[in-house]
């Protein structure tokens, strides 16, 4: 079962690091120069909204808590979890 995690960790459309983190979160897009970034709590509220270039320094404010970040480019959209601590 950890095989699963791994896969699908390696073929995603972006990294996030660090994750967790403290605050300020850098975001590396794999496939693309540009995208439309949305950090969105677990209630479902987009907390954070930004256009980003790869290799973009976000420090969004976000209180202790898991997130969903969602990444769109121009042919793809990924989410991946953030965990703020």
């Amino acid at each position: 079962e950890a095989g699963v995690g791994l896969s699908d960790a390696t073929s995603a459309d972006f990294v996030i690091y660090p994750n967790p983190t403290t605050g300020e979160i850098n975001i590396d897009l794999a496939d693309a120069d540009e995208a439309e970034v949305e950090i969105i709590n677990m209630i479902g509220q987009v907390v954070y909204s930004s256009k980003i270039e790869s290799g973009a320094k976000i420090n969004a404010d976000l209180v202790k808590g898991t997130y969903i970040v969602t990444v769109k480019t121009a042919n793809s959209v990924a989410q991946q979890k953030l965990v703020v601590e």
